[in-house]
């Protein structure tokens, strides 16, 4: 996919479109991560006792987005988590398209009527086709998706092609390429109309699914933007 110049509000902004990731073992130690941070995914399935009070980390102006990813928990609990952080104040939280149907739409269900923002995100190991992927997203979008994410490992430079072509104007999407190869598709996709990118915490190393820390996503991102004639 060839560069093309970044439009006005796909480049302004860019601290409003790197949401950082924080996976810590308490509240306590989630919540001293976030100071200082606008706009924040916690990752509410790494909590060693996810039963805690959310309340601190859903109280203030940031954006958040909570997401509780399966395998830790038992199904029950972990949508239950999810129906805690919405209670807390969650502006958004993630449901896995992966979720069996009821489930998933009785999620989408709850968080329209408390008003909070639905991410449906889809996990990939590999990265299919790219009719496969429109209609993944469509069908997202089909089931109550606010926001459609689809992540894929990328094992080939021209993966991340594949999923910058998803991207149209006014589509809130979010495309990631995980592993180290899909680095480009996380820096660009902010830059031509994506919704967001994900980064670690400052202070953390890279990660093997492709994660910068904040400070070098948005530092990057300027430079691609400054290169794209933005």
């Amino acid at each position: 996919m060839p560069l093309s110049k970044p439009s006005p509000s796909a480049s302004s902004k860019l601290p409003s479109r790197v949401c950082v990731s924080i996976r810590e073992r308490s509240v306590a130690r989630m919540g001293k991560a976030l100071e200082g941070i606008a706009f924040a995914e916690l990752r509410l399935d790494s909590l060693a006792d996810p039963g805690e009070d959310l309340g601190p980390l859903f109280d203030g102006p940031r954006r958040t987005i909570a997401t509780c990813r399966e395998g830790k928990l038992h199904p029950r609990e972990r949508d239950a988590v999810l129906r805690r952080a919405m209670v807390a104040g969650a502006r958004s939280i993630d449901v896995e398209w992966e979720t069996p149907s009821r489930r998933r739409s009785a999620l989408i269900a709850e968080a329209a009527r408390r008003g909070v923002e639905v991410i449906v995100s889809s996990h990939l190991d590999h990265t299919p086709d790219a009719e496969f992927l429109r209609r993944l997203r469509d069908r997202g979008f089909a089931a109550g998706a606010d926001i459609v994410k689809i992540a894929c490992a990328v094992r080939k430079p021209s993966d991340n092609a594949v999923l910058l072509g998803l991207i149209e104007p006014d589509s809130r999407l979010v495309v990631i390429g995980l592993g180290r190869k899909g680095l480009p598709s996380r820096l660009l996709a902010p830059l031509l109309g994506a919704e967001f990118t994900f980064a670690l915490p400052d202070g953390s190393r890279p990660n093997a699914l492709g994660q910068l820390p904040y400070s070098a996503t948005l530092g990057a991102m300027h430079a691609l933007r400054q290169a794209m004639g933005g």
